[in-house]
């Protein structure tokens, strides 16, 4: 599951999901990918996202 919450974060971070339809969409198809049986709530991605993205972000 950790995969599915870096790969979102890194995406959300470099502004590539925009919106909330694209976040879901691509919450659909990671969870296909790592062949998840749910889909994670926004909040379990914010909570998980990796230490190290978000200090990136901030040194921006």
């Amino acid at each position: 599951m950790q995969n599915v919450y870096t790969e979102l974060a890194t995406r959300i971070l470099k502004r590539e999901i925009k919106t909330k339809k694209e976040l879901h969409k691509e919450k659909v198809r990671l969870c296909k990918k790592y062949k998840l049986k749910k889909i994670p709530p926004d909040s379990k991605i914010l909570e998980n996202i990796p230490h190290s993205l978000s200090q990136e972000e901030k040194e921006k």
